[in-house]
């Protein structure tokens, strides 16, 4: 099915839809008076010829729409299918719906120039190895060890164990205590409902310690079991396996997925200390694995951020509920999503940068608007008597109210 012309609010969507939903905003303009007179016009235009109007004339279009797109997808520069059909079919579209024929070769390539940075901005999504990320979400987290009285990334003990499978007698030579050590590995690991196997790494499907992790994350709610899955060379097992925490099924993450340590950095390290222990956290990360700073970076988030956006969401919303908000009988004092966003917008919530900020956005209304969350919002859109098309609203609960 083709959407040639939509109004779709998002809310609430998950990772994978970043690559398959193009989300376009709608802004103030600057208060110009003809841009003003414009809008209205074209407004008047649509109430003309009514829905049923515009829905005939694009269906009418629809195969001159089809020719656009495909001329279009070839002039669109990105390495991803999906993202050239998806901005093909959206600039095409916009197209057909403007002129209602097919453009000439030049017209299609001035169309397409003129779209460059917004076909990039809409691409960045698609230059992120999501799998990889999750693997290096999982591994960042930190872990308070019985031995050492340490807390060192979950990355480290996987090293440890994952280098005495491949080289059993070699993995800690030098050090002491290596019998201790990699005991303690194998315990964190089984902890996490993790094992060392010849064959890879097992980790376990429906882990609620794992789940614990991904919690606030882009992997919630279960979708990091399908994204470890898509890690190169790794597999899913169909025979359950059985770990303290009981037996699953497990995805396998082959053994050069995995960090390796770096022994001859941890012996150096230990003999500066005078020592003799291995008493940092030596082990070097797998090629193109990030640590946990860098982690919140690439991911747009950490766990100490995200409670500061939440935070800072709720105070705009607050702020904004008394100046902007309209009495309603049932609800008490509500206000409309899209003043909230664009309040948030106004405050920097999440940066300047307008992708990153719109995802701690769509979090922070996941997040508040939650069972356990403070506010509330309509599931459909709804027809109020102060804004002249349907919206969306919402509102601080009361004691025992439900999100929706």
């Amino acid at each position: 099915m083709t959407f040639a012309f939509a109004s779709i609010n998002v809310m609430g969507d998950d990772v994978a839809d970043d690559t398959r939903v193009v989300k376009l905003e709608l802004q103030l303009h600057d208060g110009d008076l003809d841009t003003g007179r414009q809008i209205k016009r074209e407004l008047a235009h649509f109430v003309k010829i009514g829905g049923g109007g515009w829905c005939n004339a694009m269906v009418e279009r629809l195969p001159v729409l089809l020719e656009t797109i495909e001329m279009f997808e070839v002039l669109i520069k990105h390495k991803d299918d999906r993202h050239r059909l998806n901005m093909a079919t959206l600039l095409g579209g916009c197209w057909t719906a403007l002129h209602g024929r097919k453009p000439s070769e030049q017209e299609a390539a001035e169309y397409i120039g003129q779209a460059t940075t917004t076909i990039a901005f809409h691409g960045r999504e698609f230059e992120r190895d999501e799998a990889q990320e999750c693997f290096d979400r999982l591994l960042a987290s930190t872990v308070r060890s019985d031995y050492p009285h340490e807390t060192r990334p979950l990355w480290y003990w996987v090293a440890m164990a994952a280098e005495a499978q491949h080289n059993p007698g070699e993995a800690h030579d030098g050090l002491s205590g290596t019998d201790t050590y990699l005991a303690q590995a194998h315990a964190t690991l089984a902890a996490h409902d993790m094992r060392i196997e010849p064959d890879g790494l097992y980790v376990k499907h429906h882990s609620p310690v794992i789940a614990d992790i991904m919690k606030g994350t882009d992997w919630d709610n279960g979708a990091w079991q399908g994204m470890l899955k898509r890690l190169k060379g790794a597999q899913a097992r169909k025979n359950v396996v059985r770990f303290p925490s009981g037996v699953g099924r497990v995805t396998v993450i082959p053994l050069e997925r995995l960090p390796k340590p770096d022994w001859e950095r941890a012996r150096a390290k230990a003999k500066d200390t005078g020592n003799g222990q291995a008493n940092d956290g030596q082990a070097a990360r797998a090629p193109g694995s990030l640590d946990i700073d860098d982690l919140d970076k690439r991911c747009g988030h950490s766990q100490q951020d995200e409670a500061g956006n939440h935070k800072q969401a709720l105070d705009v919303f607050k702020q904004i509920l008394e100046t902007a908000g309209h009495d309603d009988e049932k609800r008490g004092r509500v206000l409309l999503w899209e003043e909230w966003r664009l309040a948030c917008r106004a405050a920097k919530l999440g940066g300047e940068d307008p992708l990153l900020a719109r995802q701690v956005f769509d979090r922070a209304v996941k997040a508040l608007t939650a069972p356990d969350g403070p506010l509330a919002r309509t599931s459909t859109l709804e027809k109020v008597p102060w804004f002249e098309y349907p919206c969306h609203i919402v509102w601080l609960k009361k004691q025992g109210e439900p999100r929706v």
